[in-house]
């Protein structure tokens, strides 16, 4: 989140520059207290491991950018399921290229869930 303030100064009367400053103090104290809210509400530091289950629409090549935005933020581990095509891709910081797998899986800590548990979570 970013606030641009302008210098530029008007020629305004001294009662009307006493309400623009306190109209912009009164903005930078919501602002700050805005920023603490959101702060709360959403991660500030990444997720060990990401899950993308993609949709009928959804297309590798629009994936693909995700993927490494996910590894720039500091992901270690990101799964892409394609219910459609039956297939589980696990990406990694150390295999950023990714593979097509049975089982997904991470290393450090551990976790591994056969994709056929992943596509039929009832059976």
């Amino acid at each position: 989140m970013s606030c641009f303030v302008s210098t530029r100064r008007r020629a305004e009367s001294k009662c009307a520059s006493a309400r623009a400053k306190r109209a912009f103090e009164c903005l930078i104290q919501r602002f700050g207290a805005l920023r603490t809210r959101l702060a709360a509400r959403f991660a500030t530091a990444p997720p060990f491991l990401a899950v993308e289950i993609l949709s009928p629409d959804d297309r590798m090549s629009r994936v693909a950018p995700k993927i490494q935005e996910y590894f720039q933020w500091g992901v270690e581990w990101v799964w892409i399921i394609d219910p459609e095509e039956r297939i589980g891709l696990v990406y990694s910081r150390q295999n950023p290229l990714g593979e097509s797998v049975a089982v997904l899986r991470t290393e450090n800590p551990s976790i591994s869930i056969p994709l056929e548990t992943a596509l039929n979570p009832q059976d």
